[in-house]
């Protein structure tokens, strides 16, 4: 008997421990908008933060590939912009990100002759933040874009 409630409490803290300390995030880029006509692209990236702790010390790193350019942003400007070769990562830095908070960074694209290409590989955007006492990184979707004439 006394083994058994000892693997019961046992189970118990293991399902507590992974409910407190599991991180939670979710990290997505969407496409809100493709204009033919004025050869642009809106991106969105949402992070959600479904843990019961806050994040700390958060890094977003989205990276574009040449020969496409920024044209603007919409909601966030990044925290720095590097340009290495012909493509650019873009950085966003939050000092912390609530329990059951979002943060939506906007921006859009210009694609000259656009209409010319048949795939736009986006690549999966970067976080990275310390979740209580661990650096983690979380990796988003990547999108590939047909464009079918």
């Amino acid at each position: 008997l006394l083994a058994e409630i000892i693997i019961a409490v046992l189970i118990i803290l293991i399902i507590t421990f992974y409910l407190l300390f599991r991180d939670n995030i979710v990290i997505s880029i969407e496409i809100v908008k493709i204009d033919l006509d004025k050869e642009t692209i809106d991106i969105t990236i949402n992070i959600k933060n479904k843990s019961i702790f806050s994040l700390n010390q958060v890094k977003l790193v989205d990276r574009v590939n040449g020969p496409i350019k920024i044209k603007e942003y919409k909601i966030v400007e990044p925290s720095s912009i590097y340009k290495v070769d012909n493509n650019y990562n873009l950085n966003w830095k939050f000092d912390n990100i609530r329990r059951n908070e979002e943060i939506v960074v906007s921006y859009t694209l210009e694609v000259k002759d656009l209409k010319e290409y048949k795939n736009i590989e986006l690549p999966r955007a970067e976080l990275r933040y310390k979740y209580l006492i661990w650096d983690r990184v979380k990796y988003s979707n990547g999108l590939i874009i047909r464009i079918t004439k």
